[in-house]
């Protein structure tokens, strides 16, 4: 437990001692922006058995970092795309059948990307009027959504596919926290309630009741992620949290929305 420890180098000390004497450990740092001393936070270098592995978007942090083998994850093959999205759809293949050709050029305008893929089946789960799979194809394909960069433009597409204002505002309301941060859902739904970004309800747990229904629904879209942790009473405490991917085309957003 390095929480109590605030002096940087007694801190990383203390995770030195701690790695090496586990000897063979395989630690993996992920989403990796910047280059950093590995020996300043403890982390120990060539010591038999032991492995790291860093995730990142940059080659240059990558090569920064010293790593001895870079390995680049492509994208997901069509047959693979196509598995995701029906996963994710949560059926065999979309019924009718007729709407199939439409769901495979929506899985192709996701250029093989893992989260496009995800999202863009989220927001049509449940759909089966083939008018809406016609105008959500319509969308994906939009010429001025194109001159974002390939997943922005994924990402934002299912934004707009809600169909409900209530449920964009709370959605870019989440994009105010920092970065991969864990949301009490009570907590957001009362700053929701106190920004009027829902509607006004007989009673206090009436608009806590729609506030969680909204989360819901943002959940359910794959636009935030539900996370549950075992409080040491044994009980629950819900969190949301937003992408960091999500948060970029939420901040986007913000910025050319107008007043």
């Amino acid at each position: 437990d390095l929480s109590c420890e605030d002096n940087d180098r007694k801190r990383a000390a203390q995770l030195f001692q701690a790695l090496k004497r586990r000897r063979n450990f395989v630690l993996i740092l992920d989403d990796v922006w910047t280059h950093f001393d590995l020996e300043n936070v403890g982390i120990p270098l060539r010591v038999d058995g032991s492995k790291l592995i860093i995730t990142s978007r940059s080659l240059d942090v990558c090569c920064a970092m010293g790593c001895q083998k870079e390995v680049k994850v492509k994208p997901l093959c069509y047959q693979e795309a196509w598995t995701l999205f029906l996963e994710k759809l949560g059926c065999c293949r979309p019924q009718p059948p007729d709407i199939e050709e439409i769901a495979k050029s929506m899985v192709k305008n996701c250029a093989g990307l893992p989260l496009g893929i995800i999202t863009v089946a989220g927001s049509m789960k449940g759909t089966d009027d083939i008018h809406e799979w016609r105008d959500a194809l319509e969308e994906l394909e939009d010429p001025v959504a194109r001159q974002d960069c390939e997943v922005l433009k994924i990402l934002h597409y299912s934004y707009s596919r809600l169909r409900d204002q209530r449920l964009k505002d709370c959605f870019l309301y989440c994009s105010l926290y920092p970065e991969d941060c864990e949301i009490p859902r009570d907590e957001l739904i009362a700053s929701f309630i106190r920004e009027r970004l829902i509607d006004k309800r007989r009673t206090r747990q009436a608009e806590f009741d729609q506030g969680h229904a909204l989360l819901n629904k943002l959940e359910n879209a794959c636009l935030l992620e539900g996370v549950v942790k075992i409080k040491e009473d044994d009980t629950e405490a819900k969190y949301v949290k937003m992408h960091d991917l999500m948060r970029d085309m939420a901040l986007k957003i913000t910025k050319t929305k107008p007043k």
